[in-house]
């Protein structure tokens, strides 16, 4: 599995980084982990992992990281119960090391060696990489994504803290690499150094090369693995052994004797200090923490906590949570504390009448309340830190606004209570459609009632100052829905719940909303057959409006302004499925209708029961757009179509809905309507050239695609169809397949070759993407781009002398495949001459450097499967993949 792709981390996709990360004990409820799936199928045991890793909200690097985890499990589920995997999970100690050839900035390319082979079983396994870093001391770690895999993985937390229960799915590739081989352990390196170290008084290595290695040697002498197992006294030659005990491995241990190779790091003691070099049986005798093999004190860290009490003593940064103080950060000492609000307890409330704006500073706060459990319906258990206090009366009826909304870069949480130490009337974390997690929530209120607001952080020791809203606003008159007919426009909430209806919210009319379905009217055009199958049992007479799911098709017509009252039931079939018993079927039914102009088209329906409502393209049989309406509800779709009269609108009972509506029940009538508004001019495509911006009807005359909301006055280029390689080459591998793009610009150094076997050629076309790099990659057109490209013969496996090179200006095209969802295919044909032995050929853009737009070579076979070679900066790399490209002699 490789899901990382090239050091240079052309691969990365910045747009978002995913939560992976063991907490200290304060926050173990949001320990998580990223986890991805990948094929075994020769059953090949696991000996080594990576992965790419960065952070947020504190971050500083991987320094203050303390260990890494590696796991596998039979099922992602397992996950969601235990982050340690079900199949095999290792532990690895101590603070990582970078991949020094890793040079994508802002992330770390990390890496562990299986100590014995992780033998992961056959078929689809579930892997994760999980770092241990405490927050309070270096924020948030997560695994960056990648545009190589299928997206999708998991992420796992098994205690619920992030809300969204014990595993839920991503649309995103990890990046994680997983190499394997045999599953013997002889295959494997051995340690970096003390290797005669193989036993101790405990049967197991201490540490020290001794009496007790040099007796396990003699023991094991003559001994030979049998591909399982390696033998204990095995420990020459370097690298990796020779998986038998003879005169090397006593020699060794001889060279050795003496030798103290115990894992050391820093012994830290909060806020008395900290010794380095220390080994973990060494520091537990001082009654130190060891950190971990590797380890210095900067990770040992304390500072001032202000307390709730005005009082400041020095603490490590845990204890200072546990004590619910505020942290004054790393090396800060005692006598700065900022002064505690006067609101830092309930008892303290700040009394704030009907309410308003309010200055929120919670700088000088600290944790004064309990954890509400759950926050939400949606949220489970949140604790609010650094939590300030407000006490609001109700001057009027209305509702009780609590807001930090788009008002703040601060993840808040919030809650209203009926007392203090009460009932928790409210509570909301992130708020919907609010900005940069902050929170929003609204209560019902009556003049004279008193709450108490509590305001505060979702991470201890985060604040900010800002205007929050904590008001009660008065009612505000909008529709109110008696049942599904009756409307009545300017009631207030209370009124309208007294009257027995529904609320519509604030400012709406009953002219601008939909209560329900009201039924069929009179003047409806009826479907014209009764409730019934699509075929009758024998399959004789066809339903005259069941489309394509009779034989031959026939279809029913709907004309603009048209509504139709019909019938959309469920039926059982008999023996009808595949294993011979009966099934529910329903009746569908196809309304034709004529689209000679193209143009903007709006159906509405409603009907007794749950509707699956949409527009077919008969050509493509294929949905162009839907909506799902609930039972004696509402729903319309507006959707703008070319010019062709091969639409129909369709209308049936929606299966997902989780229950039937057979004839004869009163639960299978409908109505649906169409109707017809001229579309605006837009981009008309004519083989893959913009010819200007057309109405429907005109684009289709001209033989063209009328792409809706377009505009070749603004550039938009036109797709044009894939066409393979009809010479020599290769072709881009397919989007679903595990694909890779790499940079190559001459510009900035990076220079990709092609492998190929020609004796001439006259042209050439190679794929790729066109991307710019502004902190992340983004989509960029550049019709302008330019080449350097070039052919090369073979010099020991590598580009050798140049038989042709050249800067050109390609015919460039976007091609109508589109990678991980965002990234266009561009193609690019360009004139090059050469004879010779021509086994490489060379393509890069030349660009203005970084944030310009760039080429990256899109790859022609999976890794392992083929051959290129990348110059960066004058080191060259083999790659194991191919190139797409495709010569012409």
């Amino acid at each position: 599995m490789d899901q990382i792709g090239l050091d240079d981390g052309s691969s990365i996709d910045p747009a978002n980084i995913l939560a992976n990360q063991y907490f200290e004990a304060a926050f173990s409820v949001y320990d998580i982990g990223v986890v991805d799936d990948f094929d075994n199928p020769d059953g090949l045991a696991a000996t080594s992992m990576q992965m790419v890793i960065s952070g947020w909200n504190g971050y500083t690097g991987i320094d203050r990281i303390s260990g890494l985890q590696a796991n596998f499990y039979s099922d992602y589920n397992n996950a969601g119960t235990s982050l340690a995997g079900d199949l095999g999970s290792e532990d690895f100690p101590g603070v990582p090391t970078a991949d020094p050839n890793w040079s994508l900035a802002g992330y770390d390319l990390l890496g562990v060696q299986a100590t014995a082979p992780w033998n992961i079983g056959v078929g689809t396994v579930w892997a994760s990489m999980i770092p241990t870093n405490e927050f309070g001391a270096n924020g948030q770690t997560g695994c960056a994504i990648s545009t190589i895999g299928d997206l999708q993985c998991w992420q796992a937390n098994p205690n619920g803290g992030f809300g969204f229960g014990s595993i839920q799915t991503v649309a995103s590739n990890a990046a994680y690499r997983v190499l394997g081989g045999s599953g013997d352990p002889c295959d494997l390196p051995l340690p970096p150094a003390c290797q005669a170290d193989v036993n101790g008084p405990n049967g197991v290595p201490d540490g020290i090369v001794g009496v007790d290695d040099v007796l396990m040697i003699i023991e094991t002498y003559g001994q030979t693995g049998n591909g399982d197992s390696r033998p204990q006294g095995d420990c020459a030659p370097l690298p990796n052994g020779d998986c038998t005990v003879d005169v090397n491995d006593l020699l060794l241990c001889i060279e050795q004797y003496g030798s103290d190779c115990a894992p050391s790091g820093a012994c830290c003691f909060g806020v008395d200090g900290c010794t380095e070099d220390q080994t973990e049986a060494d520091c537990s005798d001082l009654a130190g923490q060891w950190l971990g093999q590797g380890s210095s004190c900067a990770t040992c860290v304390s500072g001032a906590c202000c307390l709730g009490d005005s009082s400041c003593i020095q603490a490590v940064p845990e204890d200072c949570f546990n004590a619910g103080g505020a942290y004054q950060g790393d090396s800060s000492t005692c006598g700065n504390c900022p002064p505690v609000p006067d609101n830092n307890e309930c008892s303290g409330a700040l009394d704030i009448g009907n309410g308003g704006l309010v200055a929120f500073d919670n700088t000088g706060a600290t944790t004064s309340g309990d954890i509400i459990d759950p926050c939400d319906a949606d949220t489970p258990a949140r604790q609010i830190y650094q939590d300030l206090w407000y006490s609001v009366t109700a001057d009027v009826d209305g509702n009780l606004i609590v807001s930090s909304c788009d008002a703040t870069t601060l993840d808040t949480v919030i809650a209203v209570y009926d007392s203090c130490g009460g009932t928790v009337l409210a509570c909301n974390d992130d708020g919907a459609e609010c900005a940069d997690f902050t929170s929003l929530l609204s209560i019902p209120a009556s003049a004279g009632d008193t709450f108490i607001v509590r305001f505060g952080s979702y991470a201890w020791n985060d604040t900010a100052s800002f205007e929050a809203t904590i008001e009660v606003t008065p009612e505000t008159p909008g529709a109110c829905c008696i049942g599904n007919i009756d409307c009545y426009d300017g009631l207030v909430p209370t009124d309208c719940d007294a009257f027995g209806g529904v609320y519509q919210g604030a400012d709406t009319t009953c002219g601008s909303i939909s209560c329900g379905w009201a039924g069929c009217e009179s003047t409806d055009t009826p479907e014209g057959v009764p409730c019934q199958e699509d075929t009758d049992a024998a399959g004789a007479n066809a339903d005259p409006n069941g489309g394509l799911n009779v034989d031959p098709p026939v279809y029913g017509n709907i004309s603009d302004g048209e509504t139709i009252c019909g019938s959309a039931s469920t039926f059982l079939c008999a023996g009808c499925s595949a294993d011979g018993t009966d099934a529910t079927y329903r009746d569908t039914d196809w309304y034709l209708f004529s689209n000679p102009e193209g143009g903007e088209y709006t159906v509405e329906a409603g009907g007794q029961g749950p509707l699956l409502v949409g527009i077919v393209d008969l050509n493509a049989v294929a949905f162009v757009a839907t909506f799902t309406t609930e039972a004696n509800s509402e729903g319309s779709l507006l959707v703008t179509l070319p010019a062709g009269d091969n639409y129909c609108v369709w209308v049936a009972h929606d299966f997902n809905a989780g229950f039937e509506t057979p004839c004869g029940t009163n639960q299978d009538e409908y109505s649906v309507s169409l109707s017809y508004a001229p579309a605006d001019p837009a981009a008309c495509c004519v083989d893959g050239v913009c010819i200007g911006d057309f109405a429907p009807s005109a684009c289709a005359a001209q033989g063209g695609e009328y792409i809706a909301g377009e505009s070749c006055d603004s550039g938009y280029q036109c797709a044009v169809p894939y066409e393979g390689c009809t010479a020599t080459g290769q072709e881009p591998l397919d989007p679903s397949e595990a694909w890779t793009a790499g940079s190559a610009d001459a510009t900035y150094g990076y220079l990709r070759y092609a492998s190929t076997s020609v004796t001439s050629m006259s042209s050439m076309r190679v794929w790729g993407l066109t991307l710019a790099y502004n902190g992340g990659w983004a989509t960029c057109e550049d019709p302008d781009m330019t080449l350097a490209i070039g052919a090369y013969e073979d010099s020991a496996g590598l580009p050798g002398a140049a038989l042709a090179e050249s800067s050109a200006t390609p015919v460039q095209a976007i091609v109508d495949v589109v990678y991980a969802g965002v990234y266009p295919l561009h193609r690019f044909d360009v004139d090059l001459s050469a004879n010779g032995n021509i086994a490489w050929v060379k393509a890069a853009s030349e660009s203005d450097g970084l944030g310009d737009c760039w080429f990256l070579w899109i790859s022609s076979t999976l890794a392992g499967e083929g051959t290129s070679v990348f110059d960066n900066l004058g080191t060259i790399t083999v790659e194991d993949y191919g190139l797409a490209h495709c010569i012409y002699e």
